[in-house]
């Protein structure tokens, strides 16, 4: 087999051939490469706002107001002013809460600063919407000096009222007088039950004084009830009996008899407006008695018609409420009617004068 030779000229053309298509592929391959960056897309010049949502208002925030501060011309002028602030103060607490009544210092009492006869001030005014403190203070001394008189005996209708039962009687008080000591009484009897109250004590230059004070009550069923107490002001000590013995803080007790008769003679020595707390001796402590005397009112007993000053006699323990009495001042103050609420609205005893000498 004979072979042929290749020409130069198709040798030629074929490295230009090769030589071509390496060149394309270097070339696709170097464009490949080639990292693409694309142009920036501008923002536009505008914005179509009917699409977006109006504005929240922001609130503005006014300044705040610096009031200039008042200067005290002096010293004087702030306390002055300070002490202005307190009374009016003192005067709102006073009419407004429910408190207790304030007892009154050294038993001093506290006479109507208006001259309009109440003199129970913002004290007596609040004494009935507020609990007393269980150890309240009590007032030692006297409310207002007064000199005891001689003795009187008053006698009485009674008619009265407990729990449903109503009925009439009778009963006395009798005051007697003897040097420097004194006894004090009442009996009355209504309605199934009575009332027997023995008071005995010193008679001061300028005051009554009890010492030993005795408190029985009978009743239509069951046994009767007896309350005894006596006071030592040797040794300050107050003796409930049974119920024990405690430290006397008193220059002087009462119990609602001598209080009765301390009412009588202050009206006696002149003096008007009973308006004052007396430390009482009850059951098994002392506690205070608001007394306040009201307007001249018609008295109608079997010795005729007269006027008289009723007196109220606030009692805070035991198992009277209260008592009332009216003093004539034609029969030498003597309590011509005296009526006796029981609390818990268990019943009363209304005693009417029906025989009392001049």
């Amino acid at each position: 087999m004979i072979k042929l030779a290749p020409s130069k000229h198709a040798s030629r053309s074929s490295l230009l051939v090769s030589a071509l298509a390496h060149a394309c592929v270097f070339g696709g391959l170097w464009f490949t490469a080639t990292e693409f960056t694309p142009d920036a897309i501008q923002p536009p010049q505008t914005i179509d706002t009917t699409i977006l949502p109006p504005p929240k208002p922001i609130p503005e925030t006014p300044a705040p107001v610096i009031a200039p501060v008042a200067k005290q011309s002096n010293a004087s002028e702030g306390k002055a002013a300070a002490k202005g602030m307190a009374s009016q103060a003192k005067n709102s607490q006073g009419k407004n809460q429910n408190n207790s009544g304030k007892a009154l210092s050294d038993g001093v009492a506290e006479q109507d600063k208006t001259g309009t006869g109440s003199g129970l001030g913002d004290a007596g005014e609040n004494r009935g919407n507020q609990s007393p403190p269980a150890q309240a203070e009590l007032p030692s001394g006297v409310p207002s000096p007064v000199k005891i008189n001689g003795g009187f005996t008053v006698k009485y209708e009674a008619k009265g009222e407990y729990k449903g039962f109503e009925a009439g009687g009778g009963g006395t008080l009798i005051f007697n007088k003897s040097g420097e000591t004194y006894t004090a009484s009442l009996e009355a009897k209504a309605a199934g039950f009575g009332i027997e109250a023995t008071s005995k004590g010193q008679i001061r230059s300028d005051t009554i004084a009890v010492e030993r004070f005795t408190d029985k009550k009978t009743k239509l069923i069951g046994k009767a009830r007896v309350n005894t107490l006596g006071v030592d002001y040797a040794t300050k000590e107050m003796h409930f009996g049974s119920r024990g013995v405690q430290e006397l803080k008193h220059n002087v007790v009462y119990d609602y008899l001598s209080a009765i008769v301390y009412v009588q003679s202050f009206f006696q020595s002149g003096k008007t407006n009973a308006s004052f707390t007396l430390p009482v001796a009850r059951s098994s402590q002392i506690s205070d008695m608001r007394i306040q005397s009201g307007a001249a009112a018609e008295v109608v007993t079997d010795d005729g018609t007269f006027t008289g000053i009723p007196v109220t006699f606030n009692i805070e323990n035991g198992s009277i409420a209260t008592i009332r009495a009216w003093f004539v001042p034609s029969k030498q103050y003597r309590p011509l009617r005296i009526e006796i609420t029981f609390k818990d609205d268990k019943g009363y005893v209304n005693l009417v004068s029906r025989n009392s000498p001049d």
